[in-house]
């Protein structure tokens, strides 16, 4: 039986799907790749189906009482008010955190467009996920130009984890939106493109609404970035531009700390307010049918096992429901790729020290699984980690060779007429196309550089 439900999520899948296409072929058409939009488009589709079987758990699994289920009778509540005209919002008199104030706002909001539907609610949120899920890409295709794009765009669009828990109405979703929006205005910072400190500091806003603790990850990895970013060529005021940028850099890392400590009410400076921040969400996440002992990395000597629990975790033999035994499957498929990657993985040294985006990313996945290693429930770290995993895949995706030569930025190197060397990579093995001779690339004035090598020479 159709119902007012249904037939609106129709409608609305609809239109996302085709306000989808164009930026699918746009991608393709960038990266010289027809296969990207096929991979982009079945991702939205994915998403779409992650969307209903998250309805239906919140739905009828637990019966509308998950967080989807409250975020969906306030914003029920509120888009019949603004349908009256009544436009006011008092977040404060059904408690919770500013972040959750915002999410029951933000479905209001949707609702108001989307009418009272809650199964087209659940697809809107999902395809916020799926956005954040593409400016990712965008971001590693313009920053990591001799990447493997296509190899990217396969983990990002169809690991489990970016699939299934941001499709839902909640967190996740906004933040995995707002994080892909930060990714790509860096990745356009770092580069020397237009729009990249506006872009990423609406991401930077947008997440710290919501979970300003992720915030200041992000921030403190674009600090080490900047610091890192070679000057514009040409420039005299490269010295003086990396100062300014830090400096900006500093006061949204210090908003965004005392956004995180007001959220979760401590009282501290420095590294006594981050430790404190800290205790309170393993407090907080300590809770649950899925709850586990966790260790805070106090020393070095804890790191390991820390990575290892945020990244793998639960195994199998920790797995007793049938959540948690598909969130175990995927750890061992991790394990997999990342075993898999180590040619890529022992170059992220080398090209964190030449390519600032690398640097962001890594600094970024380790202050994250540190920071995380003191979630005491595999069911909310399962969830966590959709807001790790498009920033850890990069550095499976990065050139398997060893950099020769690198341009900091194409476009400013094309804009003053010059044509310096493009990326230059020793393959991991020996190239058929040149019988195991090293790759040469060079260029003379007044020709376009050429393009970086294929896939297949990167290695895997």
């Amino acid at each position: 039986m159709l119902t007012y439900n249904v037939v609106a999520a129709g409608i609305v899948g609809v239109v996302l799907v085709l306000l989808t296409v164009p930026l699918a072929r746009r991608a393709a058409r960038t990266d010289g790749d027809p296969v990207l939009a096929r991979i982009i488009l079945i991702g939205l589709i994915l998403k779409f189906v992650a969307a209903v079987a998250r309805y239906w758990v919140a739905q009828e699994l637990y019966d509308g009482s998950a967080d989807a289920g409250v975020y969906l009778r306030f914003g029920e509540e509120y888009s019949e008010s603004m349908r009256q005209g009544n436009f006011t919002y008092d977040g404060s008199a059904r408690g919770g955190s500013d972040g959750t104030h915002f999410i029951r706002q933000l479905t209001g909001w949707v609702m108001f467009i989307t009418g009272p539907s809650r199964f087209a609610a659940f697809f809107v949120f999902s395809w916020f996920s799926f956005l954040g899920a593409y400016l990712f890409h965008r971001a590693f295709a313009l920053a990591v130009p001799g990447g493997d794009k296509r190899r990217y765009a396969y983990m990002l669009f169809f690991l489990p984890s970016l699939i299934y828990w941001p499709s839902s109405v909640g967190k996740e979703a906004w933040m995995l939106m707002t994080l892909g929006l930060s990714a790509y205005g860096i990745a356009r910072l770092l580069t020397h493109a237009p729009g990249g400190y506006t872009i990423a500091g609406l991401g930077l806003v947008g997440s710290a609404a919501v979970r300003p603790h992720m915030t200041v990850m992000v921030a403190g990895g674009l600090a080490i970035a900047v610091l890192l970013r070679r000057s514009k060529p040409g420039s005299l005021l490269g010295p003086v531009a990396r100062v300014v940028g830090v400096g900006l850099v500093f006061v949204a890392l210090v908003f965004a700390v005392q956004a995180a400590e007001e959220r979760f009410g401590v009282e501290g400076e420095g590294v006594r307010g981050a430790e404190q921040v800290i205790d309170a969400t393993a407090e907080q996440t300590s809770k649950g049918g899925s709850e586990f002992e966790a260790r805070r990395p106090d020393s070095i000597t804890d790191v390991p096992f820390a990575v290892f629990t945020v990244l793998f975790r639960p195994l199998l033999f920790e797995a007793h429901n049938a959540q948690a035994l598909l969130t175990s499957l995927e750890g061992m498929l991790l394990m997999l790729l990342i075993v898999l990657s180590w040619k890529r993985l022992r170059q992220v040294p080398r090209q964190m020290l030449r390519n600032p985006y690398v640097a962001f990313v890594a600094t970024y996945s380790v202050g994250f699984m540190l920071a995380f290693a003191s979630f005491g429930n595999f069911g909310i770290l399962a969830r966590q980690r959709s807001q790790l995993f498009p920033f850890l895949l990069v550095l499976l995706a990065i050139p398997a060779g060893r950099v020769i030569n690198e341009v900091a930025d194409r476009r400013s190197t094309r804009a003053a007429g010059r044509h310096d060397p493009v990326l230059v990579y020793l393959p991991a093995g020996p190239d058929p196309a040149t019988d195991g001779q090293p790759v040469q690339a060079p260029t003379t004035a007044g020709q376009p550089p050429p393009p970086p090598p294929p896939d297949h020479v990167q290695g895997t």
